[in-house]
């Protein structure tokens, strides 16, 4: 377990230069798309993904002060596709877990511990979706992420921070559009939902951040999440 240096207590759980982020990227790639000279409705251009999994932890000894060996991990992200292939996006992400935490000296139990992770990104995307009606496309993305962070530990002080750090994604998506054509047609005239799919992703997150005494420890580690995206 960590002891990270406490940051000054914010009402925010984002910055505003966060926020500025990504409203930039998503006007970045709109100027992009316009430029791209497409045929209008010749791709969609936005896209929405629902993420649910596990996500491993990089800190040593993790499931020694938690119950488990990862946390639950859930993200929402968007992406503004400058063309078939390219895209801008942003992502907010929630992660926790909570145990009976081990004292490192004595090896008994230590009290109740929780650890709250959100992970806020910006990313560029790519993925090799040659036609339309493509079954299987593989993606991947990489970009910045601010990591909120937050450390509770029975009677202590609790402990708050951020850092920065990288992120990046790598998976592959399955049309479902094939499964059931009614239904997707349905949702494309109701909702405007031009496809749906099913998708394996794999993220992978490095967020340093400094402990007591000077130290540096790794905030991130590996998720394996299951998600659902929608193309508009």
């Amino acid at each position: 377990m960590f002891s990270a240096t406490p940051h000054q207590p914010t009402n925010r759980w984002l910055p505003p230069s966060v926020l500025v982020a990504v409203l930039g990227l998503f006007s970045v790639g709109n100027a992009f798309a316009d430029e791209a000279g497409e045929e209008p409705g010749s791709h969609p251009l936005w896209s929405l993904h629902f993420r649910g999994g596990a996500f491993y932890p990089a800190i040593d000894n993790w499931k020694k002060y938690y119950d488990t060996a990862y946390m639950g991990y859930f993200s929402i992200a968007g992406d503004r596709w400058i063309n078939r292939y390219f895209g801008v996006g942003a992502e907010l992400g929630y992660m926790r877990d909570e145990g009976q935490g081990q004292l490192p000296v004595q090896e008994g139990v230590g009290g109740y511990v929780e650890h709250r992770l959100w992970p806020a990104s910006v990313l560029v995307s790519a993925r090799g979706a040659f036609r339309d009606d493509q079954v299987v496309i593989p993606y991947f993305s990489a970009g910045v992420t601010y990591l909120g962070y937050a450390q509770k530990i029975e009677n202590q002080e609790r402990r708050t921070g951020s850092t920065i750090g990288a992120i990046a994604h790598l998976g592959v998506q399955f049309l479902l559009d094939p499964l059931d054509q009614r239904s997707a047609s349905s949702l494309e005239s109701n909702l405007g939902i031009r496809h749906s799919y099913f998708e394996l992703d794999l993220t992978y997150i490095n967020a340093p951040a400094e402990e007591i005494g000077g130290d540096s420890v790794d905030l991130g580690g590996t998720g394996f999440s299951l998600s659902v995206g929608f193309e508009f």
